[in-house]
């Protein structure tokens, strides 16, 4: 991954006379992104030649420039020694970076990339600024501070690389935490049913939608809701209410043609007509004013706090194989023979448009004309369709591209899926005279397609859980509603207001699984310490979601009289939002529990006596947690951020007075005599 950062940067910014880029500032602007890479804080003062030739000489090898003057790779190690003797107390790596960053961009401005993180020059970016310039998670921490309102929520006031304002605030998933995951399927203008079953959630989670997903991902209609929920920040209860008239502007037929649907269904299979059964212009343009017509699909969220990722599927109309567009890059390695693509732009022009993006998840055969996106690198994929002919229900896609967002995370904290109604009644064999012509070659196809994991989202669903270990499947849901009748067609707006008037409910045990396992997780505050039974262990529940008070509210509607518990036995205390600090809402509860060994694996729970439900992260021993928390790092941290016992979690109001947090301390056990 370095060495493809470090060669799409000098293949851009080549040393030559016409650019007027000098061969020395490129040096230093390669040496200075691996001095920061190499020595972030609690970094041994290793020798800075030895660790240029262990750790970053065989990328360095990849450039490849024809200046006479010499290696590229020596000059940039001898760069990387002379600034390893500028460090200093005051002096940090990632402050001579900055430097280095604003003085680059001031002489020559080209530094604009969606493959690569032009900070650091190690990663792919992840989050798009107003200024355009694009970041990977490590320096927005390295760059950024941490909010109070919620654990993990860093705010960038400024650029790293131009020093404009952004004020930006990213929620960043904590490494003791697994992400949270939300697959939206297809279904038309029964997409009216999967809003309605996101209206009910939000209502009884107590917080916006919005902020519940680390990973959404939608297919067709879903693509729209997610793009609507995640990227522009709009409420569900918001979406439901415009949905019926956005439905009907799509589905509105440009004229009555006289020729009969059957008809028009043939000539568009053959290819005879160039158009579908509804005007395609008028979708573009419709999609144009709801998305906007400058936004990209790599582009600024507008929803605050941002980091959920979003990924929209469509499919090829050469063989039919899933696409994924997406709002970021993923940091692990996608395999060459996936079942599915990721379109990855190499550069600002060729980042697709948001409206297109939509466009093409939408684009089903026979209604709407398939869609080629106007970029070098889509080009390649040829023309762009509905998703839902390969993914109706992405969440096996979902399952795949999380693992390559966040590598370290072995498995998900909730994994959602939403459907689009499904039937009351299943179809019974034909019989009688029919049923020759229903059990023809023809009809059975059809059915099976139909009905197959492909089209079908409840049998994607079934499919999907096969690649799920035992131990996740708990944590999975399928949120659908039933349709009395036939389902409706897609285009079928006559239905809508039936769709309209329905109840939606979701389920109780769903609801207490998100307000436990989406919201709260676990850190441990010092080394577990050896006792006469194991060993004792000292850490502190915290809130992964700002207003924690609302929160803590709503679990003690779902939970009535509810305690925290580790493994079976040891209570932990009450859930109590008095824990929250009334002035910022900063949330801590400091616990305590006796354990038999570091590798043994256990849960911290909401109980209440009637139900259970475990935090998020758990199970896991208490020496994979130390692991994740990086408290054994010598050399340092990526993120540059300092670790230390005790921990310090205090929130901002507090100056050395009294709060009106209650933050009770646990009792130590005493340790025996000697």
């Amino acid at each position: 991954m370095m060495a493809e950062c470090l060669r799409e940067f000098w293949q851009g910014n080549k040393p030559s006379a016409d650019n007027g880029v000098h061969l020395e500032h490129m040096v230093d602007f390669v040496a200075s992104a691996l001095l920061m890479d190499a020595y972030p804080p609690q970094m041994h003062g290793f020798p800075p030649s030895i660790v240029f030739a262990i750790l970053y000489e065989a990328h360095c090898h990849g450039v490849r420039d024809p200046h006479p003057s010499g290696n590229v790779t020596k000059r940039i190690q001898s760069q990387f020694v002379r600034r390893f003797a500028e460090l200093g107390a005051d002096r940090t790596s990632s402050s001579i970076r900055n430097n280095v960053l604003g003085q680059f961009h001031h002489h020559y401005g080209n530094l604009y990339s969606t493959t690569t993180c032009l900070v650091c020059l190690c990663r792919p970016p992840e989050h798009m600024l107003p200024c355009r310039h694009a970041l990977c998670d490590n320096c927005i921490a390295i760059f950024g501070r941490l909010q109070a309102s919620a654990e993990y929520l860093v705010e960038l006031a400024r650029c790293p690389i131009c020093e404009d304002e952004c004020n930006m605030v990213i929620r960043q998933l904590p490494p003791t935490k697994r992400p949270v995951i939300l697959s939206l399927d297809g279904g038309g203008v029964r997409g009216l049913v999967q809003l309605g079953l996101l209206c009910a959630l939000e209502r009884r989670i107590g917080i916006p939608i919005g902020s519940l997903p680390d990973y959404c991902i939608g297919t067709s209609v879903g693509a729209l809701s997610a793009i609507d929920l995640f990227v522009n920040g709009v409420s569900a209860d918001s979406c439901f209410r415009s949905f019926p008239n956005l439905a009907r502007k799509i589905f509105h037929p440009a004229c009555k043609s006289a020729i009969p649907r059957p008809v028009q269904w043939l000539a568009a299979a053959f290819n005879l007509t160039s158009s579908g059964l509804y005007n395609s212009h008028r979708l573009s343009q419709i999609l144009r004013e709801a998305i906007g017509p400058e936004r990209r699909a790599f582009d600024v969220p507008r929803v605050s706090p941002s980091g959920c990722r979003v990924a929209i599927v469509t499919s090829r109309t050469s063989d039919g194989k899933a696409c994924v567009i997406a709002n970021y890059r993923g940091v692990g390695q996608r395999p060459a023979q996936a079942a599915y693509s990721f379109v990855l732009p190499r550069n600002g022009q060729e980042n697709p448009w948001l409206k297109d993006a939509a466009y093409s998840s939408v684009a089903a055969p026979f209604y709407f004309e398939a869609k080629k996106l106007s970029t070098p690198d889509i080009r390649e994929l040829g023309s762009l369709q509905d998703g839902g002919i390969r993914a109706n229900n992405p969440l096996s896609i979902a399952l795949r591209e999380s693992g390559i967002v966040w590598p370290l995370a072995d498995r998900h904290d909730l994994l959602l899926s939403v459907g689009t109604g499904r039937s009351s009644s299943a179809p019974g064999p034909a019989t009688g005279r029919h049923s020759r012509v229903q059990n023809g070659a023809l009809p059975r196809l059809l059915r099976a397609l139909m009905f197959s994991p492909l089209m079908d989202g409840e049998q994607g669903f079934f499919e999907a859980l096969n690649y799920l270990p035992h131990r996740s499947k708990p944590d999975v849901f399928r949120l659908d509603h039933e349709i009395r009748g036939p389902i409706p067609k897609l285009d079928d707006v006559s239905s809508l207001d039936a769709l309209t008037e329905m109840t939606f409910e979701v389920p109780d045990d769903l609801v207490r699984v998100i307000l436990a396992s989406a919201m709260f997780f676990f850190e441990l505050d010092e080394t577990p310490v050896r006792s006469h039974a194991g060993f004792y262990c000292r850490g502190s529940i915290l809130c992964a979601r700002p207003g924690a008070a609302a929160i803590l509210q709503r679990v003690l509607v779902e939970f009535p009289g509810a305690w925290f518990q580790a493994g079976s036995s040891a209570d932990l205390g009450r859930v109590d939002p008095l824990d929250c600090c009334s002035s910022c809402g900063y949330f801590r509860k400091r616990v305590a529990f006796p354990l038999h060994s570091l590798d043994e694996r256990i849960s911290i729970q909401i109980v209440n006596g009637i139900f259970c439900e475990r935090i998020g992260g758990f199970p896991i021993s208490m020496r994979e947690l130390l692991e994740r928390q990086q408290t054994m790092t010598p050399f340092g941290r990526a993120d540059h951020r300092v670790f230390a016992w005790p921990s310090r979690r205090l929130c901002p109001c507090y100056q050395g007075k009294k709060r009106s947090v209650r933050f009770s301390e646990p009792v130590h056990p005493k340790r025996p005599r000697r």
